[in-house]
Parts: C-alpha cells; structure tokens; sequence
C-alpha cells in the first residue's frame, strides 16, 4: 500500500510539474477536445452508448485492446484511421511530457538531497 500511495504522489507531481509547461497544456486541451469528438462521433455514428465510444476513443490511442467493438460504417473506418493517426500521437506526447517531469523531480529532489548532505558534513 506504501508504494501505491508514492506512486501516486509522484504521478501528481509530475501531472504538477508538466503543468507548467505551456505546450503540455495545449497538448493534454487537444487531447481531451479530438477524445471528445470522437466519443460524440462514435456514439451518434456507431450507435453506441456514450461509455463504449469513450472506451474505443481511447483505447484506440493507447496499447490496448478495444474488445468486441469495430466500426462497421465506411465512414467511420475512414475518421478512425485519420482519428488514430492525431490521438497516438498526443497520448505519446502527454504521457513524453510526464515521464519527463518525473525524471526531472527526481533529479531536483536528488540535488537537494545532496546539498543537504554536504551542509551537514561541513558542519
């Protein structure tokens, strides 16, 4: 339970830290507006619930299986290649920009570690 919980304290100090970075936040407004779209797209489209069309907007950006669902129009095989081809791309560069800020949380709180012990050595 211990690693869960820093686990989770470290992801939201990286979802803090990459916050700050402007080109993040456009990505991660992108992200949500295109995964938006497509679960509206889906859903009136596909005729699927609201749920299952998030499930596949999202699945098709990320390593993951989508399970029984398939588009079956022409259109939406069409909006799923385009759609695939912008949404892995902005899964990639949000989850880039936390991987990022975790590194460089690590090393900031690795620095002041080491600061502080060469403070007490002096001393």
């Amino acid at each position: 339970m211990l690693g869960l919980t820093l686990m989770f304290k470290r992801f939201f100090g990286a979802v803090r830290t990459s916050w700050r970075d402007p080109s993040t936040r456009g990505a991660v407004l992108s992200l949500a507006i295109i995964v938006t779209a497509a679960t509206i797209f889906y859903t009136l489209a596909e005729k699927w619930s609201v749920i299952d069309s998030l499930f596949y907007a999202v699945s098709v950006g990320l390593p993951m299986g989508n399970g029984p669902l398939s588009p079956t129009l022409t259109l939406s095989k069409i909006f799923t290649l385009v759609y695939a081809i912008l949404v892995v791309g902005l899964f990639v560069t949000v989850g880039g920009s936390l991987a990022s800020a975790i590194v460089q949380n690590n090393t900031e709180k690795f620095k002041r570690l080491n600061r502080k012990g060469s403070a007490e050595a002096e001393d």
